[in-house]
């Protein structure tokens, strides 16, 4: 099929290719990139109809602090870029083949009888230290790095892909090393997806502070620095806390019991409480390096069957940014419920980003009769359940993948 280059697409290039083949490394008049992503307001063109056997007296309606009204939420990923993330965590939580053994995958369910996969990330930089090399290149880059291909087919499966600064050299100008990748990694992708992977959150190299401001400047939301406080294992996503300029900790996976933590976090997700934590290492398949596989495998499938779908059922297992468009849009969102007999028209307003990879919601209804009917208009994607019942929960996707 013909692709046709639209008139922002090729400003873009123009762009990319300004950043890329540019001799000085001054990039202080370099103008902030413009998202070429079209307006993504179909949550505002939603419409949710419930009819109830009755008219109801009363009917409240909420949006949960996480997606799928879960009760906790880990978001897990590596960080340079390790190919082991696709030829190993890939297959084991998405479903696929590791060294001659079939996988079926770990998953949740959306509350509605509808299975999803577990879902993690990477942190990625492009090139050598000396600027020469493409290392996820399959023919002339590194073969301890994800390809472009395979990077390509994580992110259209969900998985995050994060900015790690364009080479591994912690010493580089920092602007020049955020805005370079961004606009390297976007021309590697956007053959395969629309624009090119935007990358929203950045991991600071080595954990260094002095990359925090330029990433902000470049409007990433979030800045991973190695024992930031914040978050640091976890906290409650369900309090007052800042949407953009979030400076971010994580735990490195080598220095905690994951299992423990992940109890820890599920035990004290109640009255109220949502927890969210973030970890990351390097590897998975080289213990000396991060994790070894088996250690891996094992704790991903402790923490399956206790949380996921064969459990409680009460995880959300995600990508960070995933989690942080949810977060954004709960806090945009107005619902405005008419009632009228025994039928209750649901819409939902307010100004939402364009810049967000995941539009979702979900709603937890309540009413003092039993539901009969749902009816979900103008979304790409929706489920529910309730029907019978005095509750229901209603899922709204309208996502970019």
């Amino acid at each position: 099929m013909t692709k046709f280059i639209t008139y922002a697409s090729f400003l873009f290039i123009l762009f990319s290719m300004f950043i890329l083949y540019g001799c000085s490394k001054s990039y202080e008049d370099i103008p902030k990139e413009t998202d070429i992503f079209s307006e993504k307001t179909k949550l505002s063109e939603c419409k949710v109809v419930i009819t109830f056997a009755e008219a109801p007296g009363d009917v409240s309606i909420k949006i949960p602090a996480l997606k799928y009204n879960k009760d906790f939420c880990l978001g897990f990923h590596l960080d340079d870029g390790a190919q082991d993330l696709f030829s190993h965590a890939f297959q084991l939580l998405n479903g696929g083949t590791i060294d001659d053994t079939n996988y079926s995958g770990l998953a949740y369910t959306d509350g509605c009888g509808n299975d999803l996969k577990f879902k993690m990330g990477t942190s990625i930089y492009s090139m050598t230290n000396d600027q020469l090399t493409d290392l996820h290149d399959p023919i002339v880059g590194n073969s301890y790095y994800l390809n472009w291909a395979e990077i390509i087919e994580l992110y259209k499966n969900g998985w995050g892909v994060h900015n790690h600064g364009y080479t591994a050299e912690p010493d580089i100008d920092p602007m020049f090393s955020i805005v370079k990748n961004h606009a390297f990694v976007k021309l590697k992708t956007m053959d395969e997806i629309e624009g090119g992977i935007n990358m929203r959150i950045f991991v600071n190299p080595n954990g260094i502070e002095t990359f925090t401001a330029p990433a902000f400047q470049q409007n990433y939301k979030i800045a991973f620095t190695e024992s930031y406080l914040f978050a640091n294992p976890y906290f409650n996503i369900a309090g007052t806390w800042p949407k953009s300029n979030i400076t971010m900790g994580r735990s490195l996976l080598e220095n905690i019991n994951l299992p423990e933590m992940v109890d820890q976090m599920a035990e004290e997700s109640k009255d109220g409480v949502h927890n969210w934590g973030c970890v990351f290492t390097h590897s998975l398949t080289n213990a000396d390096h991060g994790y070894g596989f088996d250690r891996f495998k094992d704790q991903m499938i402790y923490i399956a069957n206790k949380y996921g779908k064969n459990g409680l059922d009460n995880i959300w297992m995600t990508t960070e940014e995933e989690t942080l468009d949810y977060s954004i849009l709960r806090e945009k969102m107005v619902l405005t419920k008419v009632l009228t007999g025994n039928k209750l028209e649901i819409t939902i307003s307010g100004e939402f980003p364009i810049d967000l990879r995941f539009v979702s919601t979900s709603l937890v209804v309540s009413s003092n009769a039993d539901i009969s009917n749902i009816v979900i208009s103008g979304v790409d994607q929706s489920s529910f359940n309730g029907i019978g019942t005095k509750t229901a929960l209603i899922n709204l996707c309208s996502d970019k993948i």
